[in-house]
């Protein structure tokens, strides 16, 4: 095993709005500099998404930082029509389902600890040199950095094992957010960054699925195929299931906004995120 002086700093990108402002700090010199930075891939990123990890990419690779960009050989959806297929009863994706009773309810997240959390670690192992049995490792090795924002701050969470420690710097310096959005706009030497959120992902807001129909037409007809395979004839999952909260067909969800609908706008409808970051 590499012996450290220090641990290695990994930052854990997601593409998003908040990791892609930790990047700029850090290629600023407003936060340490990064030895190694690691995406996970679900396979299922829309264009935007994909767009800014290769623009960072270029980014770190000029400063010799390299980015490490892993995913699982079959994607989410793939998993989802293979499950399907299969006549196995759940889907990795916490879709929303109207159950035999009658009941409303939501499926289980699974999607983000195997395509996201379970890929990163893989990387954080093979950077620390850890092996496989290291229960017997009580150093941290690794400093993991994670774009979680002091609005967000409930999700922060120790890393399970004790090799890692998580490390927080937005909550740290109590940046939002919006503050996050504010800053990266006023920037134009760094892009705008996407939500970071898998094309299906049913925590997508209005808005997203808005942006998603009206600027990434394949992406939106590759969710509303999924959306309509979900309930098709002869599916195995136990009751009918939706990407949309309203347990309504995608393609006939009412996407309009409150200035639509003639309600104005108390608070802007954009979807904070789950597991992208």
């Amino acid at each position: 095993m590499v012996a450290v002086s220090r641990p290695i700093r990994v930052l854990s990108f997601g593409a998003g709005v908040q990791s892609s402002y930790v990047a700029r700090a850090s290629l600023l010199g407003d936060l340490p500099p990064f030895d190694h930075v690691v995406f996970a891939d679900t396979g299922d990123e829309p264009d935007d998404v994909m767009e800014n990890v290769a623009w960072w990419a270029d980014r770190f690779k000029v400063e010799g930082v390299p980015v490490h960009v892993v995913r699982k050989p079959k994607s989410i959806s793939e998993t989802v029509y293979e499950t399907l297929d299969g006549g196995r009863s759940g889907v990795p994706v916490p879709v929303f389902i109207r159950n035999l009773r009658g009941h409303a309810g939501q499926m289980g997240r699974q999607c983000t600890s195997s395509w996201k959390v379970e890929q990163i670690k893989r990387v954080l192992r093979q950077v620390a040199d850890v092996p496989h049995r290291h229960k017997h490792i009580t150093d941290a090795l690794v400093e993991q950095t994670i774009g979680i924002s002091w609005d967000e701050a409930v999700r922060m969470r120790d890393a399970p094992y004790p090799w890692v420690r998580n490390a927080y710097p937005l909550v740290d310096d109590r940046i939002t957010r919006w503050e996050c959005i504010r800053i990266m706009a006023g920037d134009d030497r760094f892009p705008d960054p996407p939500r970071s959120a898998c094309w299906h992902c049913p925590y997508r807001s209005a808005a997203e699925w808005r942006h998603l129909r009206d600027h990434q037409p394949e992406s939106w007809a590759k969710a509303v195929e999924l959306d309509h395979a979900l309930r098709r004839d002869g599916s195995p999952l136990r009751g009918d299931c939706y990407l949309h909260p309203s347990l309504t067909p995608l393609d006939e969800v009412d996407l309009s906004t409150e200035e639509d609908r003639g309600q104005g706008v108390l608070w802007d409808a954009e979807c904070e995120g789950m597991c992208g970051l």
